[in-house]
């Protein structure tokens, strides 16, 4: 994933609804101790947050 990337939340084996759609706006690089983490802004709560990318589904990449 990368910035510009449409992205759902994934919650316990489970997929929010499609209409809950994030747009990345930052990247964290893996490291040692952590993993990626990426800025999203969801669209329908107009808010923004930090998430670790296992929590994270792509749906449409930038540049497809």
């Amino acid at each position: 994933m990368k910035v510009g990337d449409l992205v759902r939340f994934r919650a316990d084996n489970a997929v929010d609804p499609p209409q809950q759609l994030g747009l990345i706006l930052t990247a964290a690089l893996e490291t040692l101790s952590s993993p990626a983490r990426y800025e999203v802004w969801w669209m329908v709560q107009n808010k923004t947050g930090w998430w670790d990318g296992p929590r994270l589904v792509e749906v449409i990449s930038e540049g497809r």
